[in-house]
């Protein structure tokens, strides 16, 4: 795929937006880390820092290692522990306390945490950095936002884009198959948050661009496809295939200025799983492996919604207690509680003036809605495709209780201020109904 249409080019999109990715190189191909020295000449470069954990260093560091010190730079290393490693405050301490001040490229070898973390350090100090992926895990490679932890609540940050992308598939052919399956469905969710974004520019307004959406289509195609393969086989195409899947979103991602094209429902289910298992010094199942059974379960109450009378809850009675809410969030959220409480206070989201501004929108874009409904696949089809890469389905298998499933259902929509399924069913007095009803009939 030749990635140069999307790269630092100023597009002039039908939206009325400028679009533009400043990555400079992006490598997905068998052998792309022996290209790392003639990438790393085109720059002035004397002092490197390469960062990794003691997974990656031993899958693919060492290599990075010889090949940086025999083209004759001065290499430091920071390498982070296996367990328990977050893109968190502790995290963003270690990296920043072990760099070295002389350091003019940071070159991160991994994939999720070590990405985020290398992204922000590298926006937080203006040394740049390029990516050298060790599995086609997650959708972040390519983004100027990082998925980070502060108090225990799961945030996005603005962040660095890579200078390069670099993704050898001979050496990502060896990477386990639960990442695999993970990058998969970070990229399946997009189903769910395609729709929940064009449903909020329904009933909000919000800003919508169909080229960017149909980017992120693409990206979906192509990963679609990769999964269908790799869980017969694995070969180099359909890692090539994924891996480029992935980076299309990161790169949908950085053409918004955030994540939106890459992030709904799906994710906030999955983020707010993920708190939950923080809050209890526990790290829980991939982010991707999260996502996908939360795409499953979005998929479910997408349909589910297609066969109520909308109209009728829509004109329904509604009310929103600020206070017992609080108390509700300070309990469910604990130490996040209070940036969760400040968001809702800030756009007071759950307001009955624009409750009920997006139900007289919802009742008046009734076509248009149920038309993204059942635009959108089954829910049983994409749980096969996970179910044949050998990755969990059901909430259950990663820990998530029955309670945090309906907690989820209700609650995570909280976590940004966007729209999506999940408000709508807030909004219709359905989100704690069919969070039961998802554990009834679904879950396992």
């Amino acid at each position: 795929m030749d990635f140069q249409t999307y790269l630092k080019k100023d597009i002039l999109c039908a939206c009325g937006h400028v679009h533009r990715c400043d990555i400079d190189t992006i490598l997905i191909e068998p052998d792309a880390l022996n290209k790392l020295p003639a990438l790393l000449a085109l720059e002035a470069y004397h002092h490197i820092c390469i960062l990794e954990d003691e997974n990656t260093k031993e899958v693919m560091g060492e290599q990075v290692e010889k090949l940086v010190t025999d083209t004759g730079y001065k290499v430091s290393r920071i390498v982070l522990p296996k367990d328990h490693l977050l893109p968190d405050e502790a995290g963003i301490g270690s990296v920043v306390t072990e760099l070295p001040v002389n350091c003019d490229l940071i070159l991160a070898v991994g994939s999720g945490t070590i990405n985020d973390l290398g992204k922000f350090v590298s926006y937080k100090t203006g040394i740049p950095y390029m990516i050298i992926a060790t599995a086609p895990s997650m959708d972040g490679f390519a983004s100027n936002v990082a998925a980070m932890v502060t108090k225990k609540a799961k945030e996005t940050y603005a962040a660095q884009m890579p200078k390069a992308i670099i993704a050898d598939t001979k050496l990502m052919m060896d990477a386990p198959m639960d990442l695999i399956a993970a990058g998969v469905g970070d990229v399946l969710g997009k189903y769910v948050c395609l729709t929940d974004w064009k449903l909020s520019n329904l009933l909000t307004g919000e800003y919508y661009c169909e080229y960017v959406a149909n980017i992120v289509k693409e990206s979906v195609e192509k990963v679609k496809h990769a999964a269908e393969v790799l869980a017969e086989k694995r070969d180099l195409q359909s890692i090539e295939e994924l891996m480029e899947g992935l980076v299309l979103s990161g790169i949908a991602m950085s053409y918004i200025g955030n994540s939106r094209p890459a992030s709904g429902s799906e994710h906030h289910l999955g983020h707010f799983w993920e708190m939950n298992f923080l809050q209890f010094g526990e790290h829980g199942a991939y982010h991707g492996t999260k996502v996908g059974i939360g795409t499953i379960l979005c998929l479910k109450m997408y349909k589910w919604l297609a066969d109520e009378d909308i109209e009728l809850l829509a004109q329904g009675d509604y009310s929103f207690d600020r206070e017992a809410w609080g108390k509700d969030i300070e309990h469910i959220y604990k130490l996040a509680a209070t940036k969760v409480i400040a968001l809702e206070d800030s756009g007071k989201k759950n307001s009955v003036e624009k409750r009920n501004v997006r139900m007289k929108n919802l009742i008046t874009q009734q076509e248009e809605v149920m038309a993204l409904i059942h635009a959108l696949p089954e829910a049983e089809d994409v749980k096969r495709l996970m179910e044949n890469l050998g990755a969990p389905v059901y909430p259950s298998q990663i820990d998530v209780t029955d309670e945090n499933v309906i907690n989820a259902c209700v609650y995570a929509k909280e976590l940004r201020e966007r729209v999506g399924l999940l408000q709508v069913l807030h909004d219709l007095g359905l989100a704690k109904s069919y969070g039961e009803r998802v554990i009834r009939e679904f879950c396992k």
